[in-house]
């Protein structure tokens, strides 16, 4: 069994985390947005801050992150608030 407590925090966590890298990316219309400018590539390493610190930074492919952003963030951030709503009900 887990401990629901942990698991309502590593969600909130995860929550926390979907919402700053929207935030971060609302700017961006495109891969190039981020190696573009000096200012595309700090947004670039704002986003994948954890990625950095646990893998190699030479790892990065903007083209990639600018598909996760796009594509699946938003999906993430409603799943994510749907297993909190049902954990928080199941108390």
């Amino acid at each position: 069994m887990y401990d629901i407590e942990v698991v309502r925090d590593l969600l909130q966590q995860i929550l926390k985390s979907c919402r700053t890298i929207k935030r971060r990316f609302e700017p961006v219309t495109s891969p190039d947005d981020f190696i573009s400018t000096e200012a595309g590539w700090d947004r670039l390493d704002a986003i994948c801050m954890q990625h950095v610190l646990s893998h190699q930074y030479s790892d990065l492919d903007p083209e990639t992150v600018f598909s996760v952003c796009v594509n699946y963030l938003t999906t993430l951030q409603v799943t994510i608030e749907l297993a909190l709503t049902e954990l928080c009900d199941c108390k």
